[in-house]
């Protein structure tokens, strides 16, 4: 998500392991400066919000 509260890309990580979902997102806001947040969701429920 972005500063403003859009959210231009969604990324679908198929994974079991929590913690390998935890590392995308955390490669996600290393690498994508216009990304200031990222959700972590799994079967409708909001899990985590990581953010910059």
């Amino acid at each position: 998500m972005r500063s403003d509260g859009s959210a231009p890309v969604v990324d679908i990580v198929p994974s079991i392991e929590l913690q390998d979902v935890r590392a995308h997102a955390h490669r996600l806001l290393r690498e994508h400066a216009s990304c200031e947040t990222v959700e972590i969701w799994r079967g409708g429920f909001l899990l985590q919000r990581m953010t910059r």
